[in-house]
């Protein structure tokens, strides 16, 4: 189960699951997503008035979420310019992206972004084509050292929330104003069997976005 949704899964044996009770100290299983839809009724939508016509698996509402080193420079320059002395940097697993992109200009670029294409290495021809659909607003789950699994105080929260609420980047939508946000939800409609990002590949904004946050 995930949010709404609710479905079938494959579950990854007892040795999977020996291995993960022990190291976690409590009862579980690894299961693994259907994404070739094997199973009946194993399919999860993403929001349809983001990505009306997408699909995702486990993650929280949609299969990629892209991000900046830039943008993670402006979080960490702003703790620092008000933190005690000694504060640790926060790296970017704090936001967990699967897709992080550097050299792209200013801080949040990403919001002026609309899609982008990945290439090089086995991508295929034309490459990986994203959609960035949605800001994506965090919780509190940015606050845990993912080392350690403590909560190491208010930031980023605190910091987002001062440099990119919904009402800083300009989205334009009244629930957003005070939301932090750091990265951009996206999706694919390229067929993604056999292809390969690798560390280095070139990224090119192939469409720019109209408005901020919206498509």
């Amino acid at each position: 189960r995930v949010w709404e949704w609710e479905g079938p899964c494959f579950d990854e044996g007892e040795d999977a699951a020996r291995f993960f009770t022990s190291l976690l100290e409590t009862p579980c299983r690894l299961v693994r997503f259907d994404q070739e839809g094997a199973l009946e009724s194993s399919l999860r939508p993403t929001d349809a008035d983001y990505a009306p016509d997408s699909q995702t698996g486990f993650s929280d509402g949609f299969p990629f979420l892209i991000a900046s080193q830039e943008s993670l420079r402006a979080v960490n320059d702003g703790i620092a310019a008000s933190a005690s002395e000694g504060q640790a940097e926060l790296p970017m697993n704090r936001f967990r992206p699967n897709l992080v992109v550097s050299d792209c200009g200013g801080a949040f670029g990403e919001d002026e972004w609309a899609s982008l294409a990945v290439r090089g290495g086995d991508s295929g021809e034309g490459g990986c084509v994203f959609d960035l659909v949605k800001p994506c607003s965090r919780c509190t789950v940015t606050t845990v050292n993912q080392s350690t699994g403590a909560v190491d105080g208010k930031e980023p929260l605190r910091v987002l929330g001062e440099i990119h609420s919904g009402k800083a980047a300009g989205y334009g939508n009244a629930k957003w104003e005070r939301v932090p946000f750091f990265g951009w939800n996206a999706v694919t409609s390229t067929a993604m069997v056999g292809r390969v990002i690798s560390v280095g590949a070139s990224v090119c904004v192939t469409k720019k976005k109209e408005e901020k946050g919206k498509q």
